[in-house]
């Protein structure tokens, strides 16, 4: 996962409360998805054509965690 995404899961995490799980946990819980599509590995990374419009992407961690990340 690129440094940019896993920075988003972090921030996500944060938000989520004190009983937040780590990002790899949530990924191997099957509990991350980027642009809606489940993400399977850890070390997934973010590319070129993940990008929606070429300049953002969706992650969201569980069902109400979401965030857009805009790519400059």
């Amino acid at each position: 996962m690129s440094k940019l995404c896993l920075a988003a899961l972090q921030i996500l995490a944060k938000s989520a409360g004190p009983y937040a799980r780590s990002p790899g946990t949530m990924i191997k819980g099957g509990g991350v998805r980027l642009n809606n599509v489940k993400v399977d590995e850890e070390l997934q990374t973010v590319t070129e054509s993940d990008l929606i419009d070429g300049k953002m992407f969706l992650i969201a961690a569980g069902k109400k965690n979401k965030m857009v990340v805009r790519v400059e």
